[in-house]
Parts: C-alpha cells; structure tokens; sequence
C-alpha cells in the first residue's frame, strides 16, 4: 500500500486511494479479525473431530507384596505373597460405533503359604509366569450404532466451520463496502468543500471589487452590504463544511480501524462511474449473496442436527465379543509364550446388551423442536431472499436515477456557469443587479454540490450491489 503524506488545511494528512483504504481495512479491522480468528477456530475443531477416531495407547504395572497373617490349629501363622503385572492395552473406537481393545498382560508371582490347617509350616510356591493376550469388540447396533450417529459431531463440526467460512465472507464484504462508502463520502466532503471555498473566494473578489466601485460612487452602498452578506454567509458554509470533512475522515478512521494520529485524505481522482447493470443482478444477488449463504450454512447445521435429534434416548442393542490367549509357566519364564504361540488355551465370550427407555416422550420432543429449528432456519432463510431480492431491485432504481441526475446535473452546472458568467458582466456594465448576480452564483454552486451528490450517490449504489452479488470479495485478500 502507498501512503503519500501532504499537508491539508495545515495537518498532517495520509493521502490514500480506494485501493489503499480497502488494504488497510482488511489489515486493521478488529471486525475482520475476529471473524478471521472464528473461521480459525471452526477449522481446528474439525481437525479434532477428524482426530476423534485414533488408536490410544495404555500402558499399566503393578506390585503387590507382602504377608497375611492366618489363623491354624496351633494358632497364627504368617503367609508372604509377591506379584508383578506389567500391561499394555491398544484400543481404538470406530465411526460406524465399534470399539476394540488389544491387551498383553504378563505376569510374576510367587507364595509361602500354609495350605493344610494340620501342617502350619507354610510351603513356597512358585515362582509362577503368566502371560495372556485378549481381544475384545463391541459393536453397537441399535443408539450408537453405524455412521449416522459416530459422525456427527464430525459433520456438525464441518457445518461450523463452512458458517464461519459465510460469517467471514459476509464480514470482508461488508468492510469492503463501508470503507470504500466512507471514502467516496469523505471525497465528497472535500470536493464540497473545495466548492465553497471556490464561492467564498469569489464572494471576497467581488466584495471588494464593490467596495472599491463604491468609492468612485458606481456602487451604491447598500449593493456593498449584498455582497458582505454572501461574504458572511460563505464563511459559514465554509466552516461548516471543514467540520462535515472532519466528521467523514474520523468515520473512514473508524471503519478501517487501529489508531490513527493523522488525518486521512482522499485523492483528488474522481471515481470511476460503474457501467449501468442489467436486472440479471438480481437472480445473481439471490445466488451469490453473503448474507444467504450464511443463512443457508444456519439452515444446513439445524438439518444436520435434526438428523441425530433423540438419538441418545433411542434403544440400545450392543454386542460384545471377547476372545483371549492364556499361558502359564512354573518356574519357566518363556514357557507362556510358548502356550500362547500354540494357542493352548484359549477363551471366548459373546454378550448382547439391550436397554431402552420405557418414556419416549423426552425423545419426540427433542425430534420435534429440531424439526422446528429447521422450519425456523428455512423461514428466515426465504425471508431474507425476499429482501435480498427487493433490496437489488431498489438499489438498480437508486443507481439508474442517480445516473440520470448525473447527467442532468452536468448540463445544469454548464448552464449555471453560463449564467453566472453573463451577470457578472452585466453588473459590471450597470445592467444588473447585486440580487440576480448573488443568486446566479448561488445556483452555480447549488448545481456543482448536486453533481458531486447524483456521483457518489450513483458509486454507494453500485457499491451496495457489489455487496449484493458477493463481487466485493474479489477486492480483499482473505488468509485461511
């Protein structure tokens, strides 16, 4: 961006163009950012949801030692026992509601223990090694079961994230618009001012010619006193007018945001007047509007929850199976595994479990007020084309009547000048007087505002057709 500093009714000024404004808007504008940091924050939540399904490692061990007093026929004897469990588990659930859990176990034990109340000698057993491998799943076929319901949080996460997406569609449009409406406001605002300090000048310039004209008593002096009242009343236009440039450059601040320590100024370039547009602006308003797709993101989350409305009360049916590989040495740490790799003892298990509420009242409700939301979403949704639909209708209106008075004003300016003109002269001459020449050069100066009026009138219309048809977009850099 280009920042050109020029000194302007004595304060520092940044001169910029449309094109530097919009650059910092889009750099500087909390509003931006934090639909920015929004749109960020959807997308690290999908990551997650896309995350949910991983395997997750466990890993356990244990020691257990020590002595047990017991009682015996000859009275209390003392048992020692010892074990050390080392484990590791790998477990992983599944989209479609499956769940799986791998464990190893190994295991050392060993016991001085009194295993007949007549012998109150304890005898050592062991030491003893175990090591045993089971598998088990649950599927879940009924609550919790299938995609449906295990990518849920997944979808719903992806509806989020294509909404902030909209929101922050919506939220560069709209700065796009409203920096570049309030720089084409503050341009007018110096132009009209330029306007009135050109009428204030001529106001002087003939004030003091009458004045002059008076002391050879060509001039009465009640003529002189005409032109001192312009001169006044010009003077105030003009303070009026610095004070309306101040409003527009403290407004620009605002909209392109951050802290500003110098006055902004516009160029001196005139806009580039838009080509008129044809009514295929309004079908394309309906299609590519920020403000609907955003809307429709609303409607698409209300579906997508709606989808799984009730689905935590609904009846559960899950299956269970477990399958294990066991293996046992006495005093022989490998010979376990040896078991396990010949599969000498195996185990199974097949479970089904079922639960349901006996109430399902809680569950249509939750069904029907999703329902609902969707029916509200769409609603809102077909209300908003309706105004989107008769708002590009009215802003064609506003810009074709703006351009007409454009090309009205341009002529009744030239005419106005004409005018202005040939007063002048004949006042000069004794044909004229001070009232007709003042109000030529007040209808001069009304017809110049009226111009500059019908053109930035007609460039805020293009402007909010722009916004319109999503084409604002196009005008600012967006970072993922």
């Amino acid at each position: 961006m280009l920042l050109v500093a020029a000194p302007v009714h004595a304060q520092t000024s940044d001169v910029l163009s449309p094109g530097g404004v919009v650059s910092l808007a889009a750099d500087q504008s909390p509003t931006l950012r934090a639909a920015l940091l929004e749109r960020r924050r959807a997308s690290q939540l999908v990551l997650s949801e896309e995350a949910r399904y991983t395997f997750v490692l466990g890993m356990d061990a244990s020691l257990d030692i020590g002595d047990t007093p017991s009682l015996t026929q000859v009275g209390v004897a003392q048992s020692y026992h010892e074990q050390v469990v080392l484990g590791a588990q790998l477990s992983r659930a599944f989209e479609w509601g499956m769940s799986m859990q791998l464990r190893v176990a190994g295991a050392r034990q060993f016991r001085r223990a009194i295993l007949l109340a007549t012998i109150p000698t304890p005898i050592a057993i062991g030491p003893g090694y175990s090591f045993d491998v089971t598998l088990g799943v649950t599927q879940s076929l009924l609550r919790n079961g299938w995609e449906r319901n295990g990518l849920a949080q997944l979808r719903q996460a992806r509806v989020e994230l294509d909404a902030a997406t909209a929101s922050r569609n919506r939220a560069a449009s709209e700065l796009v618009r409203d920096a570049l409406s309030a720089y084409w406001e503050l341009w007018y605002a110096r132009q009209a001012l330029e306007v009135d300090v050109e009428a204030r000048r001529v106001a002087a310039t003939q004030h003091a010619d009458a004045n002059a004209r008076r002391e050879l008593g060509s001039v009465a002096p009640a003529d002189v006193l005409s032109f001192a009242r312009q001169l006044a009343a010009m003077e105030e236009t003009v303070a009026a007018a610095e004070g309306e440039l101040r409003v527009r450059q403290l407004e620009l601040a605002r909209v392109i945001g951050g802290e500003r320590s110098t006055a902004l100024s516009p160029h001196d370039e005139a806009p580039t007047l838009p080509a008129p547009r044809d009514a295929d602006v309004i079908a394309i308003a309906i299609e590519r509007s920020p403000e609907l797709f955003e809307l429709q993101m609303q409607v698409r989350s209300a579906e997508e929850a709606e989808r799984t409305a009730g689905a935590a009360l609904e009846p559960r049916l899950d299956l269970s199976g477990e399958l294990g590989l066991h293996g046992m040495g006495y005093d022989d740490a490998g010979e376990p595994f040896a078991q396990v790799g010949r599969f000498a003892a195996v185990t199974g298990m097949v479970s089904l479990e079922f639960e349901m509420p006996l109430d399902d009242a809680q569950r249509r409700a939750q069904m029907e007020r999703a329902s609902l939301a969707v029916e509200v979403a769409e609603r809102r949704l077909e209300a908003a084309r309706d105004r989107v639909r008769a708002e590009a209708a009215t802003l064609l209106d506003r810009a074709s009547v703006a351009r007409r008075r454009l090309a009205l004003a341009d002529e009744t300016v030239r005419i106005a000048e004409e005018l202005a003109r040939a007063e002048q002269e004949r006042f000069e001459l004794g044909a004229s007087t001070p009232t007709v020449v003042l109000e030529a050069q007040s209808e001069l100066r009304n017809a110049q505002l009226r111009r500059l009026r019908a053109m930035i009138d007609l460039v805020s219309a293009d402007l909010q057709i722009a916004h319109t048809t999503g084409e604002l977009l196009d005008d600012v850099a967006l970072d993922d």
